[in-house]
């Protein structure tokens, strides 16, 4: 059996669906949990690469993957100290834009969308709707409907273009 490892950049983006070849020698070592329940630490069982891979399933259906270095390796199992590039849902839609990913959803209202929306405003109090149209793929102001249903249901905190 063989890998993709060493053809892979050190950051990649795979789709779902087509993640089989790449993740099919990847085990998990470690799952980050918690608040963090996107993130986990994988090693291939052929070569020993090891790979930090974020799973954004809500709005992208992606896979957000960075090879470690030795030293990343070391203090992550030393003193659970993980690399920080995926820890906010923010960078994995980031990255998902730069990459060209652009989904848009049947119901404006999805559950997917609403709870990103909040996550966002909880991991950045005040994030900007303009902000939220371009992370979620919306026009402002169905941007702004999500942004005013997330305050009003679950407190979440919007900043206002001027």
């Amino acid at each position: 059996m063989s890998c993709t490892c060493t053809t892979l950049p050190t950051l990649t983006v795979i789709d779902m669906g087509d993640h089989k070849e790449v993740l099919g020698t990847l085990n998990t070592v470690k799952d980050r949990g918690g608040r963090y329940w996107w993130l986990s630490v994988r090693e291939c069982n052929v070569c020993g690469q090891w790979w930090l891979v974020a799973q954004e399933e809500r709005i992208n259906d992606i896979f957000c993957l960075r090879k470690l270095t030795q030293k990343e390796i070391e203090h992550l199992i030393r003193d659970n100290q993980w690399p920080s590039d995926f820890d906010r849902f923010e960078s994995l839609l980031r990255i998902a834009l730069q990459a060209g990913k652009r989904w848009r959803f049947a119901d404006p209202m999805a559950a997917s969308l609403l709870e990103t929306a909040v996550d966002l405003a909880t991991e950045r109090p005040g994030i900007k709707v303009s902000e939220i149209a371009e992370l979620l793929n919306l026009d402002r102001a169905h941007a702004l409907e999500i942004s005013k249903w997330a305050h009003r249901e679950k407190g979440a905190r919007f900043g206002f273009d001027d």
